[in-house]
């Protein structure tokens, strides 16, 4: 079994084919350096090659789908920047379109669904207060204002140990 370190970073060729990038190749040549540190055991060898296989096909496809969209291996820097800028240019304006046509259209029509529940909320009569000897205990008062009511006190809404503060006063 040969050392990972001298199986992952051979010398590369430099011959004209080899300078040329292709996600196939680079896919066969890391499968191959995965293969080589596998000891020579059929079993193990098998299962593993069906492992490699299995990780860097899901790799071509992404690798696939990630140059299918930008320019040819050989083409020069300007057509390359020419390309990228023509695909930020379009994507700008599918989100842009999406932004105006669905994200905004989405928005209002949920503020309006919140608007009708909320006005059906305060429609419905409060409910009537029963000093259950549970609720409502006060051991120590609240640092803040009187003591009695909460920090986030809404009195139509929270009830104090004696009732609800417009009940008491009528």
């Amino acid at each position: 079994m040969s050392c990972l370190c001298n199986t992952l970073f051979t010398p590369l060729e430099l011959t004209p084919s080899a300078l040329t990038y292709s996600p196939a190749r680079r896919e066969a040549g890391i499968v191959r350096r995965f293969l080589s540190v596998i000891p020579a055991d059929s079993n193990a060898n098998s299962r593993s090659y069906k492992m490699a296989a299995r990780i860097f096909s899901r790799v071509n496809l992404v690798s696939k789908r990630f140059f299918a969209a930008t320019a040819s291996p050989g083409a020069s820097l300007a057509e390359k920047e020419l390309a990228e800028a023509k695909h930020a240019e379009s994507t700008m304006k599918t989100w842009k379109l999406i932004s105006y046509f669905v994200a905004i259209p989405g928005i209002l029509i949920c503020t309006y669904n919140t608007y009708l529940k909320e006005k059906e909320h305060h429609e419905h009569p409060r409910a009537e207060f029963v000093p259950y000897s549970h609720l409502r205990i006060r051991s120590k008062l609240f640092p803040w204002g009187d003591g009695n009511h909460s920090l986030f006190h809404n009195s139509h809404v929270n009830a104090l140990p004696d009732g609800y503060e417009d009940e008491m006063e009528h």
